[in-house]
Formats: C-alpha cells, structure tokens, sequence
C-alpha cells in the first residue's frame, strides 16, 4: 500500500474509508494482493485513482482475454489493459494476428 501512496499522494486528500477502501476491497475481491496492487499503480499510474466502475470494467477486461485471476499473470494483464485504451488494444492485437482466444489460451497455460 505504501507504494500506492506514495505514487498519488493526492490519495491522502480523499475520504480514505469513501474512496479509496473500496477500490483496494474490489481489487482483493479479484485476487490482487497487496503486492499486486503495488505492481499494478508503478506500471498503470494512476489505476487506483479510476472510478470504481472504470477499474471493474479493466479488472473483467483482463479475464476476457484470458488472465486467470489466480496466476501471478493477472496483475500484468490488468496493468496492460488499464495502460490502453481498448479500441487501441484490439487494433494491435488484429495487426498482430492475434485472435482474444489466442490470448486466452495462452495467458492461461502461464
């Protein structure tokens, strides 16, 4: 958590128990760790200060592309999804070749 806030000390400025225990209590409810969390805001800056309803949409986002929740993957693959939009994630992914199920299947055997 320190990393969290030391990465936004704007943090310290909102209603703790308002804001931003909700938003570590939906992280925890998707499998995310502390550690996670840490690795999570120094790749995706700023992820924690989202709205609630943003950082759920990217935290299913990431399942749909195939990031298992209980492997060490899912923080990586919630880190890529909220670093870009999801217009520009499926045009690299079609100029890559890459199929979703492509991505499914191998984020999940990892």
């Amino acid at each position: 958590m320190w990393t969290v806030f030391s990465r936004n000390l704007g943090l310290i400025n909102h209603g703790i128990d308002r804001t931003v225990t909700p938003k570590f209590a939906l992280l925890k409810e998707y499998g995310l760790s502390e550690a996670d969390n840490g690795m999570i805001e120094v790749r995706g800056h700023r992820f924690i200060t989202r709205i609630i309803e943003s950082m759920e949409e990217v935290l299913k986002r990431a399942r749909e592309l195939g990031f298992n929740s209980e492997s060490s993957m899912y923080a990586l693959g919630v880190s890529l999804v909220s670093s870009i939009r999801s217009v520009m994630l499926e045009e690299k992914m079609g100029r890559a070749g890459c199929e979703q199920s492509y991505i499914a299947s191998h984020a999940s055997q990892v």
